[in-house]
């Protein structure tokens, strides 16, 4: 329409884009846009964007609760990785192996996948957990014997260099050796490690437990942490000492699997260790809820408010309560601090209210946009106008607002 300015709001966008992906799901199966899709380039955007915004924990409890309805995936890497290691499993079960051929007519996605993994792996940005998973399954890193010489030779270039056996857990310039020294630890403690390869390594000065003195030398540091700092809580990236956060989660870890010695937990005890982190910052957030409620009357947490991992927090109990993965205890406290479940219908009953009030006063439901007393439910009431004008306001709605006299 020519001469014509058209403003595209950004509500109206979000509303296109989310039609978009609805028909996508109908046509594809799924909501996982290629990034760059050549027939709507902007949404494969968009459906980042939500993520991107989902992660601050600023998408609103509506659009957040639909775009679950439709099958949205927060992950997507970590579910394709998940459908692909499923995938293997089932090769494995069928053919006895996991050397999937590269140009596999069943699923030439799978052979791909493998090879990702072993480059992965090679340059040593594998998590542990993936690479335990893998390994349990039989997976073939690539030529086991040329492979094996080649870390050799690798640790005894760095035996002659540093003058020791001991590869740094992140060194750089070669990550991968590092993960072999462990595994020969490893099998060498379950009697699997062939006399030669021992007597080799042996040759080499290669010390078989060296975790007793670094493990020392972490909690040593970890003393020092809870004396400067009260607690043995490590923030994650912690410049001062990257390695210890690593130790420490490894200390929780193995008190999980119970693989942790008694000794080693009593001293843990001892200084105060939390097993349980997550337990610990979730009573801290709860205690920060209490107080809001004291203060505003209710706890509905604004996305941008000045504890801002507050209103996070909030926002993730609600996802995990949908999902059923809030443990009863939990559901039973916040329930009897009169938390919402669903904000978006607990924000409608009570801008209801507020109409319902304002009807008794002035005899009508007219609330004008920029009514001073209350701009909020103005902006409501007209958003109420458009979701019926729009098909999109439930039956049991339109029936209470019409019984109070409300023109659509």
């Amino acid at each position: 329409m020519t001469g014509t300015s058209w403003v595209l709001t950004v509500a109206t966008f979000w509303e296109r884009m989310f039609s978009a992906l609805v028909q996508f799901k109908t046509e594809h199966g799924h909501c996982d846009v290629p990034a760059k899709w050549s027939e709507n380039p902007q949404l494969g955007k968009w459906t980042n964007n939500q993520r991107t915004v989902f992660k601050r924990g600023e998408l609103s409890s509506d659009r957040l609760e639909r775009l679950e309805a439709i099958g949205f995936d927060w992950d997507p890497v970590a579910t394709f990785w998940e459908r692909m290691f499923s995938a293997l499993a089932r090769f494995k079960e069928e053919h006895g192996h996991c050397n999937v051929p590269r140009g596999w007519s069943e699923n030439p996605q799978l052979g791909k996948w493998t090879n990702r993994q072993r480059t992965v792996f090679k340059r040593g940005e594998l998590s542990p957990d993936r690479l335990e998973r893998l390994e349990e399954l039989g997976f073939n890193w690539g030529t086991v014997a040329t492979f094996r010489e080649r870390m050799f030779s690798e640790l005894a270039r760095f035996k002659e260099e540093h003058g020791h056996c001991d590869v740094p857990a992140k060194w750089s310039e070669n990550p991968q050796l590092r993960t072999w020294v462990n595994k020969q630890r490893a099998f060498y403690g379950s009697g699997k490690l062939s006399p030669d390869r021992v007597e080799r390594l042996n040759a080499l000065g290669f010390e078989w437990g060296p975790d007793a003195a670094r493990w020392e030398k972490r909690f040593s540091a970890l003393v020092r942490f809870k004396k400067e700092h009260g607690h043995c809580d490590v923030p994650a990236k912690w410049s001062e000492n990257p390695q210890l956060r690593t130790w420490v989660n490894k200390q929780r870890a193995f008190y999980g699997s119970g693989k942790l010695s008694p000794d080693r937990v009593e001293r843990l005890d001892a200084l105060g260790f939390e097993w349980g982190p997550h337990a610990a910052r979730w009573e801290k957030r709860f205690s920060a809820l209490v107080r809001f409620k004291k203060e505003h009357g209710h706890c509905d947490v604004p996305a941008k408010w000045s504890d801002p991992e507050l209103g996070r927090w909030v926002t993730v109990q609600r996802v995990v309560y949908r999902r059923g993965g809030l443990s009863p205890d939990r559901v039973e406290r916040l329930e009897a601090l009169g938390f919402e479940w669903d904000a978006f219908a607990a924000l409608w009953e009570k801008m209801f209210s507020e109409l319902v009030r304002f009807k008794k006063e002035h005899s009508h439901c007219d609330v004008p946009r920029a009514w001073s007393k209350n701009p909020v439910l103005g902006n409501w009431v007209g958003t109420q106008r458009l979701r019926s004008k729009k098909g999109r306001m439930t039956d049991e709605r339109r029936s209470r607002l019409k019984e109070i006299g409300f023109r659509f």
